[in-house]
């Protein structure tokens, strides 16, 4: 049984849109790792008019770990709790950046480096649903973790259009002395570019109905799996000639970007006894069969990419009372 109480305050000094200071605390106690505090600051000063500097930090715990490296080729995620082995993951993070606010116009760019530590990797995944093996917790490695990038957001607002446009560059990595020869390695969701694009539009506006127009775009550089770099083969007095696979190191396959594109439009029925809206969508437009995880096919010797929701429409009507 593992059970977790916090206690925690905020102080905050200033207006977020002149300057602005805030210190908040959180005081965590678990029932396994015990005391856990918590600390976030962040300072916001506006130094023209239509621009500003912001600089944040924090100290954050989390009692739970997502389980890496489980299973080999699949992308699942499995959550344990910390234990007396696995103590609560620990996230020291800095951020740095501009913004500006000019009219209808928002835009902001800050660059930030994150240190985790106790980050846990199952080594052997083939075990993991062996009922054999009890003590699974063994395999488990504890390693710690870096990410780093640099953010832009352009926001454009109005009454009748408004856009947004964001792009991230990151670099997350991940170190476990006892994996990898003990080299760093690109951790599994490290994704180098990501650019997310969102518009709407007010094409009608009534005393009867609103017609609204919207779209999505993203495009994520793909994720990382671990996959055979081929076999080498070896000769035993026993079995005779065999085939053993070898891997260049974990995470060392990309892949493919993620591409999405959704629309929708909504219509909202103003001059009703209840309001009503009608929304009709599209997920997916493009119909790009995005790969989501590898699985290897032993009769045919090949990986084969799963890709999950293609092409979908979607219809809402709600009624307010």
């Amino acid at each position: 049984m593992n059970h977790t109480g916090t206690a925690h305050g905020q102080l905050e000094v200033g207006s977020y849109d002149k300057s602005m200071f805030r210190l908040a605390g959180r005081l965590n106690y678990n029932s396994v790792s015990g005391v856990s505090p918590e600390v976030s600051a962040m300072g916001r000063v506006r130094l023209l008019k239509w621009m500003g500097v912001e600089v944040t930090g924090d100290y954050l715990t989390q009692f739970y770990h997502t389980l890496e490296g489980v299973p080999l080729g699949w992308s699942l995620d499995m959550i344990v709790p910390p234990s007396d082995r696995l103590l609560p993951e620990r996230t020291s993070q800095v951020y740095a950046g501009l913004y500006s606010d000019a009219g209808d116009h928002h835009l902001s760019a800050g660059a930030y480096y994150k240190k985790l530590s106790n980050l846990v990797y199952f080594a052997d995944a083939s075990k993991l649903f062996d009922s054999a093996i009890a003590g699974w917790e063994e395999n488990i490695e504890v390693g710690s973790g870096t990410s780093r990038g640099v953010e832009v957001m352009y926001e454009k607002t109005g009454k009748i259009l408004s856009w947004r446009l964001a792009y991230t560059w990151s670099k997350t990595d991940r170190l476990f002395p006892n994996l990898n020869n003990g080299d760093p390695f690109p951790a599994k969701y490290d994704r180098t570019h990501v650019v997310n694009a969102t518009a709407s539009a007010k094409v009608v506006e009534g005393d009867k109905i609103d017609l609204s127009l919207a779209g999505l775009f993203t495009y994520q550089t793909g994720h990382l799996e671990t996959v055979q770099a081929g076999y080498w083969h070896d000769d035993t007095f026993i079995t005779g000639p065999v085939e053993i696979a070898f891997y260049t190191s974990f995470n060392n396959y990309r892949m493919p970007p993620y591409i999405r594109c959704d629309l929708s439009a909504e219509v909202a029925f103003k001059n009703t006894r209840h309001p009503q809206t009608l929304n009709v969508g599209v997920y997916n437009i493009l119909n790009r069969h995005n790969p989501f995880s590898l699985s290897y096919d032993p009769d045919t010797e090949t990986w084969k990419k799963l890709s999950l929701l293609p092409i979908m429409p979607s219809l809402r009507y709600s009624i307010s009372f």
